[in-house]
């Protein structure tokens, strides 16, 4: 009789524990990772941009920044990489503006760590490129101005 009791007794100890790992809530300090990616703005023709470079701006002495324009081979794509420079803690924003063959005009901001990267929608024609700098002193500098052609290889 009294092993009938213990065996009642380890089956319901069984079963609550079962139920207590079902009913568990999740701890309020947990909070989900949402990742947003960067904006990009896409502007129709017709708003007076061209497809023609217009002159750039040096940065000052001591607050050179480099960056790494490339097209890619097989698909139009223009990536956008920021290199670093010794103004790279005087940045407060860097904004990528490319404008398609098309007409199309897209603009993505672009951290200021060493390795940021924007990644571009470009054509099979010629794309430009322009990045705006601003400073912490909100000045702001057209460091990149120009035409990337898209040559594909096979």
């Amino acid at each position: 009789m009294r092993s009938n009791v213990i065996v009642i007794v380890l089956g319901i100890l069984t079963l609550l524990s079962f139920c207590a790992g079902c009913t568990e809530t999740p701890s309020a300090g947990v909070t989900p990772t949402i990742t947003v990616p960067p904006i990009t703005t896409i502007i129709p023709s017709g708003n007076g941009i061209s497809l023609t470079p217009g002159p750039t701006q040096t940065m000052p002495a001591g607050k050179e920044l480099i960056f790494n324009i490339e097209r890619d081979p097989v698909q139009p794509t223009i990536t956008v990489e920021f290199r670093g420079g010794a103004g790279q803690f005087q940045v407060r924003s860097i904004e990528v503006t490319v404008v398609r063959s098309d007409g199309i005009v897209l603009t993505k901001s672009l951290d200021s760590y060493v390795g940021s990267v924007a990644i571009f929608d470009g054509t099979k024609g010629s794309d430009r490129v322009i990045i705006t700098v601003t400073l912490v002193t909100d000045q702001s500098y057209r460091v990149v101005d120009q035409l990337f052609d898209y040559s594909q290889h096979a």
